[in-house]
């Protein structure tokens, strides 16, 4: 996430936030193949030799965002979802008589069923990423 992206979010929350929300940026996600090649392309080196090693002991295959549970009462925001710190009480005696009917989605929100990047567009989100180009001046 670019500085102004992070800053732009934190200020955000300032504005919307009620205590204990939680705040989470749609954003677009990419493979790590994807983005391995993305900054071998935008480091001028397209052939640079990538190696896959596998997915290793413990590592996840993509990163849950927001859980279904969170989802239901999570508010579109645009370029956030606002989710709603859950504030019910602990008294459950009510929830034996009475529930809440699940009306959101069914999946939770994560970087596997978002806007997915293509090489491409890994690339263009890299070009056009302040910090990443900073760094690219640094090495030059």
């Amino acid at each position: 996430m670019p500085l102004v992206d992070a800053v732009a979010l934190v200020e955000h929350a300032f504005e919307q936030a009620d205590t204990g929300d939680l705040f989470v940026k749609k954003a677009p996600a990419a493979t790590v193949a994807d983005l391995a090649s993305a900054v071998a392309i935008a480091l001028g080196a397209p052939d640079h030799p990538i190696q896959m090693i596998g997915t290793r002991h413990s590592e996840k295959r993509y990163e849950t965002l927001a859980t279904n549970e969170e989802l239901q009462r999570s508010q579109d925001q645009g370029a956030f979802l606002r989710v709603a710190s859950d504030m019910r009480d602990l008294d459950y005696e009510k929830y034996f008589d009475e529930g809440t009917r699940f009306q959101g989605p069914s999946d939770d929100y994560t970087s596997h069923n978002t806007d997915r990047l293509d090489v491409a567009g890994t690339v263009a989100l890299l070009q056009s990423n302040a910090e990443f180009n900073e760094l690219l001046g640094q090495a030059s």
